[in-house]
């Protein structure tokens, strides 16, 4: 079975103080939880791992490059 993908994100730079991002994320993976239940979820870009790990997702495999930028497969497992 394969997992959901959440795909690029965007916010303006003048909402970073707001954590609008680590919202936007939030929600993302609670749909993703609704809406493909048991699948586990694939995200990427390797700049922001870091964030990324923080919801429960942990890098795997090798970085690579995407649209000319590094980028590294995280994976959060099903809950």
């Amino acid at each position: 079975m394969s997992g959901a993908l959440i795909g690029r994100m965007l916010t303006a730079a003048s909402d970073a103080r707001h954590s609008l991002g680590r919202e936007l994320l939030r929600r993302a993976i609670a749909a993703s939880h609704r809406d493909f239940a048991g699948r586990s979820i694939r995200r990427a870009p390797h700049r922001l791992e870091r964030f990324y790990e923080d919801p429960g997702s942990v890098g795997v495999g090798e970085p690579y490059l995407e649209d000319g930028l590094p980028h590294i497969e995280m994976l959060r497992a099903a809950p």
